[in-house]
C-alpha cells in the first residue's frame, strides 16, 4: 500500500468514526492533523519529480479523493515570493508543512466598511507544523511563501476533488493600514 493510501484509508476510518451530519468538529479536524502529521516528510508523498511550482499561481496536485465527496488530499506547491488573496473558506481544511515556509495573517473582517480585512496576527509555518480552518469559525486570512525557496504542503479539504477549488467563499480587500512586506 503507497504512502497516499495509507493516509486516505486512516481518514476515511475518521470520517466513518466522527463525521455526522453537520461535517467535522474541532475534534475531529484535531484528529486529522495528528494523522496527517505522520505524512509530512520530504519525498513521503510526493515524489521529487512533481514538486514543480507553476511561475503564475500555486500549484496544486490532487493526489485522492474520497468517492463520496466528503474530502480531498492534495499537496499545494508554492513558488517563492507567491501568495494567495485575503479569503475565507466555505469548507474545512487541515494543513501541514512538508518543506518551505508559510507566513500565514489573519484577519477581521470589518463590516462597516464592507468586504475589508484588517490584519490581526499572522504566524510562520514551518515543515512538521499542522494548522486547520473551519467555517465554524473566523477564518479570514492570507497565506505566502516568504521565502526564494519553495514551499510545499499538504492539504485535506472538506470537499469533493472537483470543489476544492471553490473552498474560498469570499474574498477581501486589505485595509490600507498593512504593509505586508
Amino acid at each position: 500500500m503507497s504512502n497516499i493510501d495509507s493516509l486516505a484509508q486512516k481518514l476515511t476510518q475518521l470520517r466513518d468514526e466522527k463525521m455526522d451530519s453537520f461535517g467535522w468538529s474541532e475534534g475531529s479536524l484535531a484528529a486529522i492533523g495528528r494523522e496527517i502529521a505522520s505524512f509530512l516528510e520530504p519525498g513521503s508523498l510526493l515524489a521529487d519529480d512533481r514538486i514543480e511550482p507553476d511561475p503564475n499561481e500555486r500549484r496544486k496536485i490532487p493526489l485522492w479523493s474520497a468517492e463520496d465527496g466528503s474530502f480531498t488530499i492534495l499537496a499545494t506547491i508554492w513558488a517563492p515570493k507567491q501568495n494567495t488573496p485575503i479569503h475565507d473558506h466555505e469548507y474545512w481544511d487541515v494543513s501541514g508543512m512538508i518543506a518551505g515556509v508559510l507566513l500565514e495573517t489573519h484577519y477581521e473582517a470589518d463590516p462597516a466598511i464592507g468586504d475589508v480585512a484588517i490584519p490581526r496576527r499572522s504566524v510562520y509555518h514551518h515543515p512538521g507544523d499542522v494548522w486547520s480552518v473551519s467555517p465554524q469559525r473566523p477564518n479570514i486570512h492570507t497565506l505566502v511563501n516568504p521565502t526564494s525557496e519553495i514551499a510545499v504542503a499538504l492539504n485535506v479539504h472538506g470537499t469533493g476533488a472537483t470543489n476544492f477549488e471553490r473552498n474560498t467563499s469570499r474574498v477581501f480587500r486589505l485595509d490600507g493600514r498593512f504593509d505586508h512586506d
